[in-house]
């Protein structure tokens, strides 16, 4: 415990002399939803894609029709993706434009995407902006 405190305060000391503002967030103070959609995208948003760049193409806007229509996305990664493995990788690339907001979803609803995505209600940047001002 006494290695974790010092190593705590050097890190803090560090931060501090680099004038970055270190502000401590439980995890009470995010949303529960909040927090497992950004879990999961986490684990999505540095996979390789290895899908073909017209099929990539045609997912994007797919997906944004999708959002829009409050049609499931696994319904068209389905109808669009001939093998398990392009299926696999359009999920990824679904992830990752949610990640990157390029697909503009609520993340307070949680993202099942053999459900309706939800489209963003409210900015999770502008709800949390007070963690990240400066």
């Amino acid at each position: 415990m006494a290695r974790a405190e010092a190593r705590e305060q050097v890190y803090v000391e560090y931060m501090r002399e680099l004038g970055i503002r270190i502000h401590r967030v439980n995890r009470h103070q995010i949303d529960e939803d909040v927090r497992a959609n950004l879990r999961r995208l986490l684990n999505f948003h540095a996979r390789p894609l290895a899908l073909a760049a017209s099929l990539a193409e045609d997912l994007r806007g797919t997906f944004a029709d999708d959002l829009a229509s409050g049609c499931p996305s696994l319904v068209s990664i389905q109808r669009k993706c001939d093998s398990e493995m392009d299926r696999e990788h359009a999920r990824t690339l679904l992830h990752q434009m949610i990640w990157a907001r390029q697909l503009r979803v609520d993340l307070f609803q949680p993202i099942h995407i053999n459900h309706p995505l939800v489209p963003e209600q409210r900015d999770v940047l502008e709800v949390y902006s007070h963690l990240f001002a400066r």
